[in-house]
């Protein structure tokens, strides 16, 4: 494939992740309400809890920051 095809669509694929985030973040709040509306007890971890899931899924993190992602995608991540 051509470099200037492939370049077209990795913008693409990079701009369809932006707003597929976006979406879901948007989302979230709704689904929630909608899961307890529906009996669904749901569980928020503490800050504590949060931090002990990063430190234990940090390989992760490491391994796809490093340009695998559009930049900044990961630290949106860590905040939600």
């Amino acid at each position: 494939m051509d470099q200037t095809v492939q370049q077209v669509f990795m913008e693409a694929a990079r701009e369809a992740a932006r707003n597929e985030r976006v979406l879901s973040v948007e989302d979230g709040d709704a689904s929630i309400k909608k899961l307890q509306d529906n009996g669904v007890t749901v569980i928020r971890l503490s800050n504590e809890e949060k931090q002990e899931l990063q430190h234990r899924t940090q390989s992760v993190y490491d391994k796809y920051d490093n340009g695998y992602f559009e930049p900044g995608l990961i630290q949106s991540i860590r905040k939600h």
